[in-house]
């Protein structure tokens, strides 16, 4: 699966989260890393894109300690291509929404 990044923004620690949306804004990503587990999720503009338990999980896994809640943006697509997703940033944003 080949996914493309618009308005990527996103770090922090424990958890790690960074947040991004299609073209045309009709689906909305938000990737979590903590304790040890990740999970890339998938939403749809009829949603409010803050109202993660409405995402859908489409990928996860564990790396690292249970403990580790950090991950670095490149370590986060290391690791969905381990899944088959490939995720190209196109546009970085600083969060203005």
């Amino acid at each position: 699966m080949d996914l493309i990044a618009y308005g990527f923004y996103g770090g922090g620690a424990c958890p790690t989260q960074f947040y991004w949306h299609n073209k045309d804004k009709t689906k909305w990503y938000y990737f979590r890393y903590r304790n040890g587990h990740w999970s890339l999720n998938e939403g749809s503009d009829d949603i409010d894109k803050c109202d993660y338990e409405k995402y859908k999980i489409i990928a996860e896994g564990y790396e690292g300690h249970y403990l580790d809640g950090y991950c670095s943006q490149e370590t986060m697509q290391e690791w969905l291509k381990k899944e088959n997703i490939n995720l190209e940033i196109i546009e970085v944003s600083d969060y203005s929404e």
